[in-house]
């Protein structure tokens, strides 16, 4: 799309920045990667007066000081590809940690606009702003908002406007003293004498800040090398710098905001006390992810129902419309098959995304967090692991993404290696499917025990690869923000479990839909040999000696080799597979797979195969790109494989 102009949204993680980027750009928005690396960008557009506008949302940060990789992309965002504004997106409730960063932006001598957001949450807390002295005392442009609400959001459309039309570059920044400004001012004129080329910088002061404060990038860190005299000087003034940002800040604090002269115990820190107790904390915290699992499987099954009755009919008015033998085959034992075998649950993985929604948008799951992060310590990781390991329970591949919030490169390497084993939305339909078939009666204590299954296997794995192969240094103190509750609103909950069930939805259209097509081409030729001796019966039947001990007979193990793609395929396999025709005796799926009599252990073992095996294609992939090392890709991709044909092993043969 073509615009006139790029905006950068910055803020602090928290700060409602998705809200607001969400009522500028509504449904004309995209998501991207990063060139070179694979954090996810979240680009939009909006038109005003035939003047078109880029907005890209940066990761969320608490500094420009680039200690993570999500920081360090903000601040090469904000340098290389010089937006035409800077928006600095601010929690109203929590000045004084908000505008630390934006006394680091203050300094980039980029047009900046700011905006106070979160309005309501200020005022229930009883914090006046005197907004034309705030905006004095900045030397900026200052607008209110309260983002979830949409108020103020037409004032910062006219306000972006006037920022373009007329860009407004702060002169007032901290003053860091005497002896740092007088040692800047050196560096800078050694810098103007070094004859070398410093490219997308704001200024020769703002590097010899970045200098003294010892935070320089590494694209620039060569450079600086060969300047002897600076190389000598370099020192890591981190402490005076926090020092004196902070003692900037608390100066236009105390002049233009009012906070209550008593502060009450919140609702928040009440809470708190009961969610965040070393015992009950966690004993909360289990109950809340075991209802989860435990309602993701049983409130799901009369709508799975409807759905099931939905394809029945659809396969009924296919053998009506159609007289071509071949047409009606493909469209009701292959398609209607397949993609329905996937589609009736539907109603459990929207469940699944409604519990985390609900975690999420009440601030929970940042409690969460918190209170797992002496357990990941004890296991060998940091606090911070435990957010892209939760994010798998909805997608393994961009939970293995957010992995980049880790600092450290083994802690890092151990979460992604471990993210496949969390119990993903693809893996649930297996799981709904076989626990219903075989464990009718505890279906949903069946599933639940396999979600915790799949979290003891993260921790003793964590354990075992954080003492051999990645041992992690000392790791840094969990600092992270634990933002107020909030009642999470209808349209923000369905806004993001319309996101994630539209990927499932999509993918039911494109990946499951050929996938279903493809098995039962090869499962129906060459015509009239039986399903046995087709091409995919023939391939199941050549590899199936090797998971006999395992309970599986060829329909398994051709559904193995089709999960690989996708593990929703699975299911969609023995849709194609199990096709009943005629037969009305055996109506569903599941009683068509529990007609067969196979014994209770191999549902369970291939419940287990399905949960530790090798992942789907596009994790495989991520892992790849998040690693770069082929060696621990393929490394991990056959361990996945050994322990889950031991674990599987040992299930079947004991139990059947």
């Amino acid at each position: 799309m073509k615009y006139d102009f790029t905006i950068a949204f910055v803020g602090n993680p928290n700060c409602g920045k998705t809200s607001i980027f969400n009522q500028l750009t509504g449904a004309n928005q995209k998501v991207g990667n990063w060139s070179g690396v694979t954090v996810e960008k979240e680009e939009g557009f909006f038109k005003a007066n035939a003047t078109s506008v880029r907005i890209i949302d940066l990761p969320g940060i608490y500094s420009l000081t680039p200690f993570s990789p999500d920081e360090e992309i903000t601040r090469d965002f904000i340098l290389d590809e010089n937006p035409d504004l800077i928006v600095n997106i601010i929690d109203s409730s929590n000045l004084e940690r908000n505008l630390y960063l934006t006394t680091q932006l203050l300094e980039l001598n980029k047009n900046i606009l700011i905006v106070l957001n979160m309005g309501d949450v200020a005022e229930e807390r009883g914090i006046n702003i005197d907004l034309e002295l705030f905006s004095k005392l900045l030397d900026l442009p200052v607008i209110k908002t309260v983002g979830t609400q949409k108020k103020g959001v037409f004032t910062l459309v006219d306000a972006i406007f006037n920022s373009l039309r007329e860009p407004k570059i702060p002169y007032k920044k901290t003053n860091y003293g005497t002896d740092i400004e007088e040692e800047v001012k050196n560096i800078e004129t050694q810098l103007k004498n070094s004859g070398l080329e410093f490219n997308n910088i704001p200024s020769l002061q703002w590097l010899s800040y970045q200098i003294l404060e010892g935070i320089v990038s590494n694209k620039l860190i060569e450079k600086i090398e060969k300047i002897e005299n600076i190389k000598n000087k370099k020192h890591k003034n981190v402490e005076i710098f926090t020092e004196k940002r902070y003692g900037f800040i608390g100066g236009i604090l105390n002049e233009s905001v009012k906070f209550p002269a008593i502060d009450p115990i919140s609702i928040t820190k009440s809470i708190d006390s009961i969610v965040l107790h070393k015992t009950g904390g966690y004993i909360i915290l289990l109950t809340l992810f075991a209802l989860m699992f435990y309602s993701t499987f049983k409130f799901g099954e009369i709508p799975m129902g409807w759905i099931e009755s939905l394809f029945e009919f659809l396969k009924d008015k296919v053998s009506i419309v159609f007289e071509n033998e071949g047409l009606k085959d493909v469209l009701s034992n292959g398609i209607l098959d397949g993609v329905g075998a996937v589609a009736i649950f539907l109603p459990n993985i929207l469940i699944l995304f409604l519990f985390i929604s609900i975690f999420e948008d009440t601030g929970y799951m940042a409690r969460a967090t918190f209170l797992l992060d002496k357990l990941m310590h004890k296991v060998g990781l940091h606090g911070k692991s435990f957010i892209p390991l939760v994010m798998g329970f909805g997608c393994n591949v961009p939970a293995m993404m957010a992995t980049r919030i880790i600092e450290d490169r083994n802690n890092r390497l151990v979460t992604l290696i471990l993210n496949p084993l969390v119990t993903c939305n693809a893996r649930l339909p297996v799981y709904v499917l076989l626990a219903g078939t075989f464990f009718p009666s505890y279906a949903g204590l069946i599933i639940t025990g396999l979600y915790f299954f799949s979290i003891l296997l993260i921790l003793i794995g964590a354990k075992f690869l954080t003492s051999t192969f990645f041992k992690t240094k000392d790791r840094l103190p969990f600092v992270m923000e634990l933002p107020p509750y909030h009642m999470p609103t209808l349209k923000s909950i369905l806004l993001h479990m319309w996101d994630r069930i539209f990927q499932f939805i999509k993918k039911m259209g494109t990946t499951i839909l050929f996938g279903s097509i493809l098995i039962w081409v090869l499962s129906s030729y060459p015509k009239g040999v039986g399903q046995e001796n087709s091409y995919l019966g023939k391939v199941g039947k050549t590899i199936t000696p090797i998971f006999e001990p395992l309970g599986f007979d060829y329909r398994d193990t051709v559904a193995i080799l089709t999960g690989f793609v996708a593990k929703e395929i699975v299911v969609s396999t023995y849709g194609v597979l199990y096709n009943v025709g005629d037969d009305k005796n055996v109506s569903t799926l599941s009683a068509t797979i529990a007609s067969e009599g196979k014994p209770k252990a191999f549902g369970f073992s291939f419940m287990l195969f399905i949960l530790i095996y090798i992942p789907c294609l596009a994790t495989l992939i991520v892992l790849r790109k998040e690693t770069n090392s082929w060696k621990i890709t393929l490394w991990a991709s056959a361990s996945y494989f050994m322990l889950a044909y031991i674990l599987s092993l040992i299930v079947f043969q004991v139990f059947k």
